[in-house]
């Protein structure tokens, strides 16, 4: 409805949206950073491209570990329509090799994924902290969801870097 004042979530989407696409002016982040390169929110929804998912914001990210220190991953965040109330949903659109990831390129940690965990009041650069810190820091005893990948992290991690290292180089954005 044109002119309709928009709603508080929209206002909150709005600003946390704005403060997620100065990030690369402005790096509030605690580590890492993040790219933004577009979101559906960049469209109206009859000027959604086909294929692109609503409610979805695509960047890349620049991690500190040696794992990621000359390719970046790129990451979808998918807001559900309930969101802030149901965390994002964070896939990896480029494949690592990583214990928090899932077969489906999915990103699993407890603070994004149980609804009994995710606080509603957590920001997108909050969010944003969350996956620099599982991609950089694996967790593979608390949500680790790639069972093989996490022995491998803690009985042989020099492997472990080895294939995660050669993952990225052959699938992520290098770094300029």
């Amino acid at each position: 409805m044109a002119g309709a004042a928009p709603s508080p979530l929209s206002k909150k989407l709005w600003r946390e949206l704005t403060d997620v696409k100065l990030l690369s002016e402005n790096n509030k982040l605690k580590q890492g950073k993040f790219i933004y390169e577009s979101s559906s929110f960049d469209y109206s929804p009859e000027d959604l491209p086909k294929g692109y998912a609503q409610n979805v914001i695509v960047g890349r990210l620049e991690l500190t570990s040696n794992i990621y220190k000359t390719h970046d991953p790129r990451i979808e965040i998918h807001l559900p329509p309930e969101y802030p109330v149901k965390p994002p949903e964070v896939v990896m659109a480029t494949p690592v090799y990583h214990p928090n990831v899932n077969e489906k390129n999915r990103l699993c940690d407890n603070r994004l994924t149980l609804t009994e965990t995710w606080k509603n009041q957590t920001t997108l650069l909050e969010v944003l902290e969350i996956i620099i810190d599982v991609l950089d820091n694996p967790k593979p005893e608390g949500g680790a969801v790639n069972t093989d990948i996490a022995r491998e992290y803690m009985q042989n991690k020099a492997e472990y870097e080895r294939k995660a290292m050669a993952m990225i180089q052959k699938n992520g954005v290098p770094r300029s």
